[in-house]
């Protein structure tokens, strides 16, 4: 969890620097997976058993990134230049949440099916995180039985990977 310090300097946006101190790192605040306080979350690149530190600086913090949120009204698309992935806003029959990922060349394709012997009664999703460390979007569908499958998608700046998390309950 952050100082209160700290907390003020990412709250006003001040800009996060590594061992190099020229090249601000992109950071979210989060709640704390643990405590609940708040966090900072950013990326990156260690080698094994490696220390850095991270320190804010008086210099704003850089919004550049690449990711991209775009909520339009049949689909959520997280993205970044790497990767992306489009959510189906309605489920059709036998029709999955994922509409579509984006390849590095540009092109969207792909599709998801579901096909369960369950009814669904309900389907929603939400962006719960617009960058500029992550974007990340949810899906869930709850069952006739109350039964829920919760899809947590992620997408980090500059990564070309999307993080899928699954929740049952």
């Amino acid at each position: 969890s952050l100082s209160p310090e700290q907390l003020e300097s990412a709250k006003t946006r001040l800009a996060l620097v590594g061992p190099d101190n020229n090249k601000p790192v992109p950071y979210q605040i989060v709640a704390g997976s643990k405590s609940g306080h708040p966090a900072i979350e950013f990326l990156a690149d260690l080698n094994p058993y490696e220390t850095r530190i991270y320190r804010f600086t008086r210099a704003a913090a850089s919004a550049a990134g690449d990711l991209r949120v775009e909520d339009t009204r049949n689909v959520i698309r997280l993205s970044n230049r790497r990767v992306g992935i489009a959510l189906r806003k309605t489920l059709a029959p036998e029709q999955g949440p994922v509409e579509s990922i984006r390849l590095r060349s540009g092109k969207w394709m792909g599709n998801s099916l579901l096909k369960t012997r369950q009814h669904i009664s309900s389907y929603f999703t939400e962006i719960v995180a617009k960058g500029p460390a992550f974007a990340e979007a949810i899906c869930r569908i709850t069952f006739d039985a109350g039964r829920q499958w919760e899809i947590r998608f992620r997408i980090y700046a500059n990564e070309p990977v999307v993080f899928v998390d699954e929740t049952f309950w």
